[in-house]
């Protein structure tokens, strides 16, 4: 009689135990991959002069936790005729958030359109590409020219 006493009470506390559960007692965190804004890119530059822009990245503050902060970052200037790499740069990152003030030498480059490719990877893995606008490497008139 004792052990069936056991029993019972063994069966009850287990159907409480599965009654308790209501499918939210495991807390799923969702992962994202980073955000990347690119602030200040100039439409053109001069020959010779220097590309600054702002990249802001993001990971994990939309989210409230974070699975796989920020690793690292890479960007890369494409001919827009030719497809043909002119520069390219990349960093390790750490962190929920980054801003880089970044600044990449023209000289040498000829007249013509240009592409901003920039990468933000998460140490996950996950990883975002955005495509900045063309800049275009252009005389500027002179000045001082009269017309």
């Amino acid at each position: 009689m004792k052990k069936f006493y056991y029993l019972i009470v063994l069966l009850v506390g287990a159907g409480f135990w599965v009654a308790c559960d209501n499918g939210y007692a495991d807390i799923e965190l969702r992962d994202s991959a980073p955000l990347v804004e690119l602030m200040d890119l100039p439409t053109s530059v001069e020959p010779g002069a220097a590309i600054n822009f702002t990249a802001e990245l993001k990971d994990g503050v939309t989210e409230e936790h974070s699975l796989s902060p920020l690793s690292a970052y890479s960007w890369s200037v494409q001919d827009t005729a030719s497809a043909a790499e002119l520069a390219n740069g990349s960093g390790p990152l750490s962190g929920r958030e980054a801003v880089l003030p970044l600044s990449i030498p023209t000289e040498g480059w000829e007249t013509g359109g240009y592409e901003l490719i920039f990468s933000a990877t998460d140490t996950k893995g996950l990883t975002t590409t955005v495509t900045g606008n063309i800049i275009g490497i252009a005389d500027c008139p002179d000045a001082a020219a009269t017309i």
